[in-house]
């Protein structure tokens, strides 16, 4: 509940208030710029500065804290794939193709029930791809079990496995 309280209000009140922080700043650096104030300017620039580093160390401290959440960085596949097969748990992959296939071609059928069905691969909601289906169209060829190609979800897939078996 605290993390989506976080992440409906606290993330958009933070850019609201930066907006209105900067918007601030820009103003009083129109006016020392006006009136030719040197001094002002300096000043404002110096807050500028000061605001934008405070930006760029506080995105750093919560990148840190998502990669020492899952004890990997998103873009260390085998990492990904090293958590994921220790505690058993394929959606610590997360969005990383190359960790899911990996994941399920380590394991036994078994693991097709706990892989997901829909996982946006692009980051834009448009395409997904299936590894629940994927996973047991792989043990159907390997295991040249039929029985597997019923479990699969997408009737184009389906058929194609039970033809091809």
């Amino acid at each position: 509940m605290g993390l989506l309280f976080t992440l409906m209000f606290v993330i958009p009140l933070g850019g609201i208030i930066l907006t209105v922080l900067l918007g601030i700043i820009g103003l009083l650096m129109d006016r020392a710029i006006h009136k030719k104030n040197i001094s002002s300017i300096l000043i404002i620039f110096k807050v500028l500065i000061i605001t934008f580093t405070l930006m760029i160390v506080l995105s750093l401290i919560i990148n840190a804290m998502n990669s020492f959440k899952i004890g990997c960085s998103p873009s260390d596949n085998k990492c990904l794939l090293g958590k994921a097969m220790s505690e058993q748990d394929p959606n610590i992959c997360h969005k990383s193709d190359w960790c899911y296939m990996r994941y399920y071609e380590t394991q036994d059928s078994s693991v097709c029930a706990f892989m997901p069905d829909k996982i946006d691969t692009l980051g834009g909601g448009r395409i997904f791809y299936n590894y629940r289906d994927k996973c047991y169209a792989y043990f159907a060829y390997k295991e040249k079990n039929a029985a597997l190609c019923d479990l699969i979800q997408e009737q184009i897939f389906r058929e194609s496995c039970e033809n091809d078996l």
